[in-house]
């Protein structure tokens, strides 16, 4: 396939846009057009009405400068946007021969193959030094029939890797349960007899894991590795040998339980259940773990953010399977969680094999 060389700046036109235009200006100015900020799904972070002194454009691209940084899209309609996301306007003389959706994937992966992310922002000027290759004909004419090709491949990609991520995003999240009903008698104990408790800090925001980067890791409310959100140069906990847990205060995923060792921190979207030192020696902590692992997502209060309070998780008690004697049975604990640890091991192969699906670069097959 031949292609001619472009400069975004051959290609595009950079307009300026309006200042100003914040969540609280939204929230006074509220219409029908849409504002675009930085999100990674294309949505509108809100919709303002017609104003004078507000820019507005359409039938052009945008791309996120900020957040996350990288992605484009192609808004067809009016709109204007915050400092975040930007417009890009294909200068008029190439309306009629080059396919927006096309230039749309294009532009993205150029932006993506030059390592732009949320510490390298994809400013204006940056785009400004980049390029594309445009499919043309034998007689050096821009090949309209191509892009088009190329767009609708690649959209048939990307809704294939979008089905994917939505699989992968259902199996990282699930919860594993195991059918109990061969254990015979439990007995119930307090979380708050087991554990103290604590939430995390306000402190720990991006700006802070930049400037104290560092081998602890900081947990918040993310399930996907771990829990793990960064890692600075201090730590606020220290379990030694024991085995403590975490849960995800607030979010989506709200109740996940997580096993933690060793020395972290946490931000304000993360709870610690820190063990107390005269703990019974035959509770597992892990089998505590895999128990509120199927409880505490189901206690989460609130729709729009969902949570599991201090509150709540005082006040729950679990049941722990004891002997005929009435004392705590660590090894049936230790079964349990023996299953618990395999399943969780063929989910992971599972969810390393959907990524691997889902990382594989696919490009448009065109036979010319």
């Amino acid at each position: 396939m031949k292609t001619a060389t472009l400069s975004f700046t051959e290609l595009f036109d950079f307009p300026p846009i309006s200042a100003g235009i914040t969540k609280d200006f939204i929230r006074k100015n509220q219409g029908e057009i849409p504002v675009y900020g930085s999100r990674k799904d294309g949505k509108p972070i809100g919709y303002i009405a017609e104003i004078p002194k507000i820019r507005f454009f359409e039938n052009c691209l945008g791309w996120n400068r900020n957040g996350s940084v990288g992605y484009v899209f192609f808004h067809s309609h009016k709109f204007t946007t915050t400092d975040d996301h930007r417009p890009l306007c294909l200068k008029q003389k190439y309306l009629n021969i080059l396919d927006m959706n096309f230039l749309r994937q294009a532009v993205q992966d150029r932006i993506f193959a030059n390592g732009f992310a949320w510490g390298n922002k994809a400013g204006v000027d940056k785009l400004k030094a980049l390029y594309l290759d445009i499919p043309i004909k034998n007689d050096g004419s821009f090949d309209l029939n191509t892009q088009k090709q190329i767009a609708i491949q690649t959209e048939k990609i990307l809704n294939l890797q979008t089905y994917l991520s939505n699989i992968l995003d259902i199996v990282e999240n699930s919860t594993i349960k195991l059918d109990e009903n061969n254990i015979n008698k439990t007995k119930e104990k307090p979380l708050s007899e087991i554990f103290d408790f604590f939430k995390g800090k306000a402190k720990y925001t991006q700006k802070y894991f930049l400037s104290h980067y560092g081998k602890y890791p900081v947990y918040s409310s993310q399930t996907k590795n771990d829990g793990k959100i960064a890692s600075i140069d201090t730590y606020d906990f220290d379990s030694g040998e024991s085995k403590w847990l975490t849960w995800t205060t607030d979010g989506i995923y709200a109740g996940r339980v997580f096993v933690r060792q060793g020395k972290f921190s946490m931000t304000t979207h993360c709870g610690l259940l820190r063990t107390k030192k005269c703990i019974d020696s035959n509770i597992d902590i892990e089998y505590v773990a895999y128990f509120l692992n199927g409880l505490l997502p189901n206690l989460a209060i609130g729709d729009q953010n969902r949570r599991v309070t201090k509150e709540i998780i005082k006040n729950i008690s679990i049941p722990i399977p004891i002997k005929e004697n009435g004392d705590f049975d660590l090894k049936i604990q230790q079964c349990i969680v023996s299953r618990y640890k395999t399943l969780a091991h063929n989910k992971q192969k599972l969810i390393d094999l959907l990524n691997v699906l889902n990382d594989v670069q696919i490009k448009p097959d065109i036979k010319l």
